[in-house]
């Protein structure tokens, strides 16, 4: 369910985040050059909301791995050699579940980590360009 939402979420802010940095600069292009302040301001601070919100998510996403193999490293450090054997098996139970990653996924397609948020601004700051060249 909620990687669903996480995938619309994505989209959203890809496009938006085209449009309005398009429109930003769309805005300076202009031949009368009046720009409105009270304009300006909105499409910034909307532009930053929308920003500020996935990187959030990507942010917290990126927590959640690190925080899980956190958990692994930390049972893999751990002195099992010496430990009661039924306790080994249970160490042993958290090693093999966290060797591989937990990821927060958008959609199932993709995970919600920093790594994507910069991929999605530079596809984002791409569509822009092109937004800008095709308009010329």
């Amino acid at each position: 369910m909620y990687n669903i939402i996480l995938l619309f979420l994505f989209v959203y802010f890809a496009i938006h985040f085209a449009f309005y940095g398009f429109r930003i600069i769309t805005l300076f292009d202009e031949e009368t050059n009046k720009i409105s302040l009270s304009y300006l301001l909105y499409f910034t601070s909307t532009g930053i909301n929308i920003f500020a919100h996935m990187c959030l998510y990507c942010a917290l996403g990126e927590i959640l791995v690190a925080q899980c193999n956190g958990i692994y490293y930390a049972a893999y450090k751990n002195q099992w050699y010496s430990m009661d054997p039924k306790l080994t098996r249970n160490l042993l139970f958290i090693m093999m579940r966290g060797s591989k990653p937990v990821y927060l996924t958008a959609g199932k397609i993709f995970p919600v980590t920093m790594t994507t948020f910069c991929g999605l601004i530079k596809t984002s700051v791409g569509y822009i360009s092109v937004l800008h060249t095709t308009r010329n």
